[in-house]
C-alpha cells in the first residue's frame, strides 16, 4: 500500500504540485486518516530524489514554492517601516534631514 501512495504522489509532483502541498490539501479536506500520513512520511533524501527526476521547469517550480515559503511578510515589520518612512519624509520636509539626489546614488540615466 505504501508504494501505491508513493507512485500516486510522484504523479502529483509531475503535474507541478509539491508533495507536502498535496498532502496538506488531502488533510484539510478531511479525506485522509492519520494512518495515511504515517504511511506516506518521506525523508528529505526521498523528496530530493523524486524532485531531481522532474523536468527542469518543474524543478524550478518546486524551488519557487520553497522560496516563497521563506518570504512571508510580517505585518508588524511592514507597519514599523511605514511609520519610519513617514517620520523620515516629515523630517526631510522640515529640513532636519539632508537628501541625496537619486542621480548621485544611481548615476545619470
Amino acid at each position: 500500500m505504501r508504494n501505491s501512495y508513493r507512485k500516486q504522489d510522484f504523479a502529483t509532483l509531475e503535474r507541478g504540485k509539491f508533495y507536502a502541498e498535496a498532502v496538506a490539501e488531502k488533510v484539510a479536506s478531511g479525506a485522509v486518516a492519520n494512518q495515511f500520513l504515517k504511511e506516506t512520511d518521506m525523508t528529505t533524501q526521498e523528496i530530493i530524489a523524486m524532485t531531481l527526476k522532474l523536468k527542469p521547469h518543474e524543478r524550478l517550480e518546486v524551488v519557487d514554492k520553497i522560496h516563497e515559503s521563506f518570504d512571508q511578510p510580517d505585518p508588524e515589520f511592514d507597519h514599523l517601516w511605514g511609520d519610519e518612512a513617514v517620520r523620515r519624509l516629515e523630517a526631510h520636509r522640515r529640513g532636519e534631514l539632508d537628501a541625496v539626489p537619486m542621480e548621485a546614488i544611481f548615476g545619470k540615466r
